[in-house]
């Protein structure tokens, strides 16, 4: 999937005025535009305390709330397709709060949108014309979720249980054959839910593997029934789906897949979460390959996004700002969930991977004596120094933490260490956008 963006959540469209947004519409309110690509429409203000009262149309979330009017939509020949653009009201304060939702006639849904700095108007993605447009204005959470990943058979640290919101266990990889390899065992019952994660991901990602799943129907219904029952059985809260660089040519046979699996877990009560790797931005262009974001995100009931795996990359006009622009406007911020390493990291050339701390202060070798030895008398000369390959430390104010380089086969490395001052500015950014 690729959308074209200014990289932070802004499209420029040649509609750069509400009057310029053509549409097959009688009447528009002022400051709406409309573009159909089938059938008719005409649009309407509704005070938002009419339409609530009305049409029992409370906003989905206690973090929600409705900005300015509903704007409800009439068509005398069916189904309308296309686009519409709803202004910015004057009273809303934080443009990247704002998401825009449609009414089915008995329940909100988000709706993916970008928005026209220049018109000041949220502008909807192609597609049907819902019952009723309106803006909505997100608030923080009351309570943060923080999940712990584990694999099977290993246990988390005590400490640590008591922070934690949702544990995640893994130990189910996709085989050769499209097929589920592994188990899983439960951890200790605690205050936080327990899912069962599968993968394509080890040393490597199995692309064949996944594409293998994706093209046999009959796989991918018993992959289903195999995990349903699973977290069923086991009391799981669901399943997590981490099955990466889906093929593009599968995009949407893997959509389809993920839908279907919601829809099989949601029937006993279970839920979805999948993981979204890293896209790529080149030019102006958003690019996440096989996997449809907004698709997928209206599927699941969590979105696992990988972040920046950069530690300099969380300022405020950063990669990583850039990317929750994007993706907030793509999919309901209230399923979202960033996923950081809080672990050492290690770049050479324009490749980015985690290391443990122990690993990154391998590099640094062991002390060993250049002058004098372990037993010392009064007055002698002792000289010490690291036997590693590591140059000094220095620290990084763009990260908040230490950072080193050494050499390994000819080609430079950068390591930045693991920390917790670290970790609270990388989370700090993902509160930008709660």
């Amino acid at each position: 999937e690729s959308v074209e963006t200014d990289g932070e959540g802004t499209v420029e469209t040649e509609a750069s005025e509400a009057s310029d947004f053509v549409g097959e519409s009688s009447t528009l309110p002022e400051g709406v535009a409309l573009a159909l690509s089938n059938g008719s429409a005409d649009i309407s203000t509704v005070p938002q305390s009419d339409f609530i009262a009305e049409n029992d149309a409370a906003p989905p979330s206690e973090r929600l709330a409705i900005t300015g009017d509903v704007y409800t939509v009439s068509s005398s020949d069916g189904i309308a397709r296309g686009q519409v653009a709803l202004p910015v009201p004057t009273e809303a304060t934080e443009l990247s709060a704002l998401d825009l939702y449609g009414w089915n006639g008995s329940s909100w849904s988000f709706l993916p949108s970008q928005v026209d700095a220049q018109s000041r108007q949220v502008v909807s993605a192609d597609g049907e014309i819902p019952q009723a447009f309106t803006l909505m204005e997100n608030t923080a959470p009351d309570e943060i979720a923080i999940t712990g990943y584990i694999s099977s058979g290993d246990k988390i640290p005590t400490a640590l249980l008591p922070f934690l919101t949702d544990v995640v266990v893994s130990g189910l990889k996709l085989n050769a054959e499209g097929a589920l390899d592994g188990t899983v065992e439960r951890q200790p019952d605690g205050a936080y839910n327990q899912w069962v994660q599968v993968s394509n991901v080890g040393p490597i990602v199995d692309q064949a593997a996944l594409s293998k799943l994706l093209g046999d129907s009959e796989l991918q219904q018993a992959q289903i029934e195999e995990l349903v029952s699973l977290a069923d059985e086991g009391e799981y809260r669901g399943i997590e789906l981490d099955y990466q660089q889906v093929p593009e040519n599968q995009g949407e046979l893997f959509s389809a897949f993920a839908r279907n699996l919601a829809d099989a877990l949601h029937t006993q009560g279970l839920q979805l979460a999948i993981t979204l790797g890293m896209p790529a931005f080149t030019g102006n262009t958003w690019t996440s390959g096989g996997q449809d974001w907004s698709a997928l995100g209206n599927a699941a009931d969590i979105v696992n996004i990988e972040l920046p795996l950069d530690p300099t990359q969380y300022d405020q006009d950063d990669e990583a700002a850039q990317l929750l622009a994007y993706i907030t406007r793509q999919i309901d911020r209230g399923k979202l969930r960033g996923l950081y390493s809080a672990t050492a990291v290690d770049r050479f050339g324009e490749t980015f991977a985690p290391l443990t701390n122990s690993e990154a202060l391998a590099n640094f070798g062991k002390l060993q004596f250049i002058q004098g030895s372990e037993e010392v008398e009064p007055k002698d000369t002792v000289e010490v120094a690291l036997s590693g390959s590591a140059n000094p430390l220095e620290w990084d104010g763009d990260s908040l933490t230490y950072r080193y380089s050494y050499e390994k086969d000819g080609q430079t490395h950068d390591v930045w260490l693991g920390s917790e001052a670290s970790l609270n500015h990388r989370i700090q950014q993902t509160d930008t956008f709660n």
